[in-house]
């Protein structure tokens, strides 16, 4: 009786993963979650801020641990594919961003030396190779983007 039972107990587990006669059909319309990885060419390196190539771009300072800058992706990464603006994007942990106080001491800077950000996110517009904006946490981000 036991070896029927285990038999059966076999056979019923070796079935599991497999797909049955009804499958799990997905929705045409179900969006795919965007990821930093679709920037991938337009990642950069906190020393090469002000060396891109462009007489005005923005730059996105982020960190995938950053609950703020996990609020705002989806709506940053829709902007960056509608190439209204160029964007180049810093991953703030793994270029070890250098943060400091207050802000506004980063506005007209023209050189890595004298640049910092306050935290993540932060997008920052450069123009002609100096700091000219500032855009510091996920509601001041999202009203640029919504402009």
């Amino acid at each position: 009786m036991h070896k029927k039972l285990l038999a059966v107990g076999m056979l019923l587990c070796t079935s599991c993963g497999q797909a049955g006669p009804v499958q799990e059909q997905k929705d045409e319309k179900e969006e795919v979650a965007l990821d930093y990885s679709i920037t991938s060419s337009d990642q950069i390196k906190w020393n090469e801020v002000f060396t891109q190539g462009e007489a005005r771009y923005l730059v996105y300072f982020y960190s995938n641990y950053c609950g703020y800058c996990r609020s705002i992706k989806e709506e940053v990464l829709n902007y960056y594919l509608l190439n209204k603006d160029k964007i180049y994007f810093v991953d703030s942990i793994e270029q070890k961003a250098v943060y400091n106080f207050p802000a506004e001491k980063t506005m007209g800077v023209k050189n890595i030396d004298d640049f910092y950000i306050v935290g993540t996110p932060t997008l920052v517009e450069i123009t002609n190779w100096m700091v000219t904006n500032l855009y510091v946490g996920a509601d001041n981000i999202k009203l640029y983007i919504q402009q």
